[in-house]
């Protein structure tokens, strides 16, 4: 049998924690380091301050340091188009 493989930031919870817009919310941190969102989400540093800069990410500094609200990411995650692959 094969198992699903789900991203890391989804991979603990079960379908039935997973709110209707696929954001799940119980257990996961309000605000995630640079790192850790990088981590949890694949996206590069580049295209991840280039988010914050435009305002699609909602950041927050902390002395020196930036925090990303991660709810508020994930949802614009959710919100992007699906990808559509196409084979020769």
């Amino acid at each position: 049998m094969k198992r699903k493989i789900a991203p890391p930031a989804l991979e603990h919870c079960s379908e039935a924690q997973v709110p209707v817009d696929n954001v799940p919310r119980e257990g996961l941190p309000h605000y995630v380091s640079i790192e850790a969102w990088i981590k949890r989400t694949g996206m590069s540093r580049t295209d991840t301050y280039r988010k914050l800069g435009d305002g699609i990410l909602r950041g927050k500094k902390i002395g020196r340091k930036t925090i990303i609200d991660f709810s508020a990411g994930m949802a614009w995650i959710a919100s992007l188009p699906d990808a559509v692959i196409t084979t020769k």
